[in-house]
């Protein structure tokens, strides 16, 4: 029989943990898997439950066509994670955990479910999800805020190491300086300055950082040099280890790139979008065909 058996009695938390929440062909989700699964994901457990009877209907849909997912796969797919978050194989097992991943085989086991997802999604409905270039045309006109480029500042530092009066006041001038220069006078003055008086690797380039968007230096800073328009200097923001002066020469507004130069990126974002759409439409299906109710079980706390 399949489905989902909904808790009605008022028991301990203690006997909770290890109830039955839900069957999918024979196989019992429990409320402690669906606590952890809330806990990891920020779900409640409603939704937990959802996921893990969306993943053993993924499951079996994988079994029946001899899908799997390799052991290479999880440890690729660990590298390029370590690779893109800067995080040592030494502190990994550190990080997941404080995610809320119990260890190393609880993360992989969920990311073998992930994994296995994508593989479904993309073996049942990629073909149906692509686009023509006509199609996608359309798609790419229809949608103004897709294919569009970020915006970007061009940008110019001075920094002062210190934290104390002395650099402070240094700073300040520096600043001032600047500041009371007539805007078309500005760059050159920041120039002067950074290549005689900062402290940054920088200063062999003039103070100049270069373009860059949002998210690419530190917080503090890069909220006020975003903040900045085009021609204007900051006052000396301070950092740990000292003060950065801000200039920002140019802005390069968001634009909306040309067709042909961002076809490619629409078309894999369309894909997947589209890819997600059938997979919940699909899951949905199953979950009638197999006769799968899930009642409301929100008041059962994470």
């Amino acid at each position: 029989m399949v489905g989902i058996l909904c808790l009605l009695i008022v028991v301990s938390p203690e006997i909770l943990l290890d109830k039955v929440v839900g069957v999918v062909e024979g196989k019992a989700i429990t409320l402690s898997e669906a606590r952890d699964v809330a806990r990891i994901y920020n779900l409640s457990i409603t939704e937990a439950v959802n996921w893990l009877v969306d993943m053993e209907i993924i499951g079996l849909k994988a079994k029946e066509m001899g899908i799997e997912v390799e052991e290479k796969e999880l440890d690729e797919e660990i590298r390029n994670m370590m690779s893109r978050e800067g995080i040592s194989p030494e502190n990994f097992e550190e990080v997941i955990k404080s995610e809320g991943f119990k260890d190393l085989n609880d993360f992989k086991s969920h990311l073998r479910k992930r994994i296995l997802r994508n593989k479904i999604s993309t073996f049942l409905f990629q073909k149906e999800a692509w686009l023509n270039d006509e199609e996608l045309k359309r798609f790419y006109l229809a949608n103004p805020d897709k294919c569009v480029s970020e915006k970007k500042i061009e940008v110019y530092h001075i920094f002062v190491r210190g934290r104390d009066d002395d650099a402070y006041k240094k700073a300040e001038k520096f600043y001032t300086l600047i500041k009371n220069k007539k805007k078309e006078d500005r760059l050159s003055e920041v120039m002067k300055i950074a290549e005689k008086y900062s402290e940054a690797p920088s200063s062999e380039e003039r103070g100049r950082i270069g373009w860059i968007g949002r998210g690419e230096l530190v917080k503090e800073i890069d909220e006020i040099a975003f903040s900045l328009p085009p021609k204007e200097v900051s006052p000396p923001v301070a950092v740990k280890n000292g003060f950065h002066i801000i200039y920002v020469n140019d802005i390069k507004e968001k634009e909306k790139l040309p067709f042909e130069m961002c076809k490619e990126e629409i078309m894999k974002e369309y894909i997947n979008e589209r890819m997600e759409e059938l997979l919940k439409q699909w899951i949905k299906k199953q979950k009638k065909k197999l006769g799968i109710e899930l009642e409301e079980l929100g008041r059962l706390k994470n």
